[in-house]
């Protein structure tokens, strides 16, 4: 499938609406967003292990196919601060819920609370 994205995704960035349309009219693919992720996310796994020399960089723009380091190095800032922004939903969540529900959290999941609620999201 990523023949059909040089040329395409290279070119600009595209919102996966934009790619999905155009993988399902124009390529013919049945595809859904669901779907792109995970070929996207395949892709990236395959340009770390030097299997494709593209990788699939995502911004508030949408998504652009790019060997571009420093373009790559954004997308992967974003992952990290989406991951800290879960994981402290997680452990608010949690402390919230034992809070309600008298179960313990133990030492690890106490500790990793404090230290993610004083960090910036």
């Amino acid at each position: 499938m990523i023949n059909y994205f040089k040329g395409y995704l290279d070119e600009g960035w595209k919102t996966k609406d934009e790619i999905v349309y155009f993988l399902n009219h124009v390529c013919g693919l049945d595809i859904g967003e669901r779907a792109l992720r995970q070929y996207f996310a395949d892709i990236n796994k395959s340009y770390g292990d030097g299997k494709v020399e593209y990788f699939i960089a995502h911004s508030n723009l949408g998504y652009l196919m790019t060997t571009d380091p420093k373009l790559i190095m954004d997308s992967l800032e974003d992952y990290a601060k989406r991951s800290f922004t879960m994981l402290k939903m997680y452990y608010r969540g949690k402390k919230n819920l034992s809070e309600r529900n008298q179960i313990a959290l133990t030492n690890e999941e106490s500790t990793m609370y404090e230290i993610l609620s004083k960090m910036e999201a």
